[in-house]
């Protein structure tokens, strides 16, 4: 079966280089010519666990191929949309780059193609969409396939998904995903309409913002009470109807799902009376400012002050820093002399943060620092010499707002540890 993909972000590489490699013959198709250039060698624009292995296996099997020109959909039975839609200033979703590619798209799809949307739409846009074509004097299928990956760990997201939705009005379109999903036979499949699939998605990010905005709630109560966060956050992930996921306290969501698509329901449900998103939006941008009055109280009047900064990601395993509770929170330290370090992330933040300093290495973070903040959860600081550490500070002061590392490990070593 072949298959064309229409964008080469997160959601669109990784959907294309998994197809490849579970029998799919699949183009990639991405205006940008020197993306389209690395990702031809094998090579991966973005980091992302396993994702470069997946690109490079469907290179080598010939089942996955790049290409910045469009003629490559002429003889694909299914084409997938995954190009962004990123919030406007209002919070509604910007639809131009979608309907751009559609009308790209439109010039070349096979009358029996199924046109799949993978970006996140607002409810009914599939069913515009299909009224658009009808205006091009097409009549394509218009398909719903949302995705529901976790940045960090999105290729085994696509190989082991919770369930796979489909949203379609004709038994034709229901077959042709059916095949293009058929190696995922043990996953449970939701076929619905396109409306209540462009729900889904909304509902389940929405749902998991409301999640981490509310176990944040609840670690300001702890510190205000002396309770601890963690182990609240265990006990409550151990219920079977609230599960565990999404009970991190830690200084706020990012990244480019969560705030957009709260926004965008937030925009479309603004005449149903939707408070509880509201508030959740609101609460998600105080909490970085919440997070500086935190470090504040602890060390004073920052001005002037060398503070080391580990993490600028909006989460581990990712360079993204779209939304990072991270780069707002040392946006807002701007008195400060900050030097950061990330894995990752140091060449997207030099865009954002031109004047901080950026270590090449952990322990430089701590040279001569009044203050260490830990701002994400990467696996690689629980690893750091904390002893090294200690000897190289001016004062060894260390706020943990991820609650990362083992506060009586850094205690017993001397440190002033601060946790959420």
């Amino acid at each position: 079966m072949k298959i064309s993909i229409i964008g080469t972000g997160y959601v669109g590489l990784v959907a294309g280089a998994v197809f490849s490699n579970n029998g799919l013959n699949t183009c990639c198709i991405d205006i940008d010519a020197e993306k389209i250039k690395l990702l031809s060698t094998g090579k991966s624009p973005i980091y992302e666990p396993l994702l470069e292995e997946q690109i490079s296996s469907g290179i080598r099997k010939n089942t996955l191929t790049f290409s910045t020109k469009y003629n490559s959909i002429a003889d694909s039975e299914a084409i997938f949309l995954a190009v962004g839609t990123p919030d406007l200033p209002n919070g509604s979703a910007n639809l131009s780059y979608l309907y751009g590619a559609i009308d790209q798209v439109s010039k070349l799809i096979k009358k029996d193609a199924i046109l799949v949307i993978k970006s996140t739409v607002p409810p009914n846009t599939c069913k515009d969409i299909k009224k658009y074509l009808e205006k091009l004097a097409l009549a394509n299928e218009v398909v719903m396939n949302p995705e529901f990956l976790r940045q960090g760990s999105a290729v085994n997201d696509f190989l082991n998904p919770d369930r796979i939705v489909i949203g379609c009005s004709s038994l034709d379109a229901k077959d042709k995903m059916l095949k293009v999903y058929e190696n995922w036979k043990d996953i449970p499949k939701v076929i619905t309409d396109t409306t209540t699939a462009e729900m889904i998605k909304y509902a389940a990010n929405s749902f998991l913002a409301t999640k981490v905005a509310f176990i944040n709630e609840m670690a300001d109560l702890c510190h205000h009470f002396d309770g601890d966060i963690n182990m609240l956050s265990y006990a409550l992930g151990l219920d079977k109807r609230i599960g565990k996921g999404a009970l991190k306290a830690g200084p706020g969501y990012g990244g480019s799902c969560f705030p957009k698509d709260v926004s965008a329901l937030i925009h479309v449900s603004k005449n149903t009376g939707n408070h509880i998103l509201k508030a959740v939006h609101q609460a998600n941008s105080q909490r970085p400012r919440l997070m500086v009055e935190k470090i504040k109280k602890i060390v004073g009047n920052v001005k002037g002050k060398k503070i080391g900064v580990l993490g600028l990601s909006f989460k581990a395993n990712t360079d993204d820093i779209r939304f990072s509770p991270a780069i707002k929170i040392v946006s807002l330290l701007k008195d400060a002399i900050i030097t950061a370090f990330d894995p990752a992330a140091m060449d997207n933040a030099k865009r954002v943060l031109p004047d901080i300093r950026y270590a090449t290495t952990l322990c430089e973070v701590a040279e001569s620092a009044d203050c260490l903040l830990i701002l994400t959860e990467w696996e690689d600081f629980k690893d750091i010499d904390y002893n090294l550490i200690f000897s190289k500070m001016a004062k060894p002061v260390i706020i943990d707002l991820r609650n990362l590392v083992d506060k009586h490990k850094l205690r017993k070593i001397g440190f002033s540890y601060f946790a959420l």
